[in-house]
Order: structure tokens, then sequence, then C-alpha cells
């Protein structure tokens, strides 16, 4: 979604409609990733248990200028090192340049610093006039094997040990906070897409989630109800994508950065 400071963009060599592109991902649940019919829209969802969250990994795009880091790019590269991809989604919301909007780490090293008290809505917490701006901003993160989604005034307040941090990205708004919608939202955000958003749920388990036609709104409801999320990040919209591990991995847009997990 071309949603907040920058968007992601189609991948020059295909010409999919982004509708085609969610489905055929939502189609190619397998494993740990299923995928359910709400409403006559298609949701797809990805658990990475407690035990394995410290499997999850984060891949900046290597080239961001190029615009070319798509999840089959990713699959490609990790095929070539001998590794099979089992599930991965877009990571939030990044420039027209392929740069990251916020905070991203990999691994213990921080490519891109948290931008805390910036944006239009902090001037009027009530409105919002782009996702990435619209409080509660967050951080999901991976710290000593474990998930946490803060906002990003909390997130700055214990700011974890650089090194403990495995991985984190930056993204707005937060979708679900304690188990209950984290904000109203405004008649401006009533637009109807594909979204996709990092749940974690209260066993430490992390759940990502890709669905049709849903409002922020009815997305976050939907987050609560019907996966179980504690806490829940929103990344991004109509761009969006959730490989499932059981077919061709989508190679439709590019990303700044791609949440993943892969064996070996």
């Amino acid at each position: 979604m071309c949603a907040v400071i920058g968007c992601a963009s189609p991948a020059p060599a295909d010409k999919a409609s982004n509708s085609d592109t969610a489905h055929n991902a939502a189609s190619a649940a397998a494993g740990p990733c299923t995928t359910v019919h709400v409403d006559g829209d298609v949701v797809t969802s990805c658990v990475i248990a407690a035990a394995n969250v410290p499997g999850l990994r984060i891949a900046p795009a290597p080239n961001p200028a190029k615009r070319a880091w798509t999840i089959a790019a990713l699959d490609s590269t990790l095929r070539a090192a001998g590794r099979h991809l089992e599930m991965a989604t877009n990571a939030g919301i990044f420039q027209e340049n392929g740069k990251p909007s916020g905070l991203l780490i990999r691994e213990g090293r921080e490519l891109s610093r948290l931008v805390v008290g910036e944006g239009p809505s902090v001037r009027d917490p009530s409105h919002c006039t782009v996702n990435f701006f619209c409080l509660p901003n967050a951080v999901f993160y991976v710290a000593n094997g474990k998930a946490h989604i803060d906002s990003t005034r909390a997130f700055a307040r214990k700011r974890p040990p650089l090194a403990s941090i495995t991985v984190a990205t930056q993204s707005g708004p937060m979708l679900v906070a304690g188990g209950k919608v984290a904000r109203p939202f405004p008649a401006s955000f009533s637009k109807r897409t594909t979204r996709n958003a990092a749940c974690v749920r209260a066993d430490g388990s992390v759940e990502l989630a890709l669905a049709e036609n849903q409002t922020h709104a009815s997305f976050a409801q939907l987050l609560i109800g019907r996966l179980g999320c504690r806490d829940a990040l929103f990344l991004d919209g109509t761009i969006s994508s959730l490989y499932a591990g059981a077919s061709a991995p989508p190679r439709m847009f590019d990303y700044g950065a791609i949440l993943y997990v892969a064996s070996p």
C-alpha cells in the first residue's frame, strides 16, 4: 500500500492484479499455515510456536534502490544456500527508495533508527493522515528469543540491548493491544483492501496474517476474534502478500524487508 511515506511497487516482470496476488499467496497454505474464508474473504495465517520464535528472521532488501526484493527473490537466495523457505511476508512500510520508514534491526545490528515523535498524528493523535504515523506506532521485535509488540514510545523507554534483538521492524498503526482494538479509526480509514499484520499471542507464539477486503477496524476485530491475537501490528496493505509454503513464492511486489522462517 502506498499508504504512508512510501510504498513497494510491482516487480517489473509481473502484471497480475493485487487480488490475484493475495489469492495466490493465500491458496498456498500448508504446514503451520491455514486458510479460511470469513464472510467470503480469504484469510491466511501462519503460526510460529513460541519455542520456534528464535527461528524467525528478517531479510532487508540487499539493494533497496533496485526495487527487486520479492519473496521469490528471497526464496532463490535461500535455495542457493541450501535452505528452504517455509513462510514469508512483507515486513512493514518502506519509503519509495526501498529504505525503512523507521527502526529495522537484523541480528543485533541497527540498519535504520527508531522514529519517535514525528509526523502529523503527533500533533493531533485523534487524526490519522497516514498509516505509519497513525498512533500508536509500534515495534514488532524478537529479543532473547521472545516476541513482543510495544508502542514506539514504550520501546524507546525500555530499549532492550541491541545485541539481544534478532528481528525488529517499526510500523503503524498498532491494531491490537492487550487483546483489544488499539484505537478507534477515523472514517478516512474505511477503505477495504488486502492487509497483513504481525501478531503475538498470549502463549508467546507469533502469527503472520493476511486478509482480503479489510478496513483497519475489521482487520483488528478479525485478529482478535479469529486469530486470538493479544497484540498486533499493521504491516501494510494492498501490496501485501503471505507465502505459506505450498506453491511458487509470489513475485508481484518488491519489499524493503521480508519476515520469514526457513529450514534447515
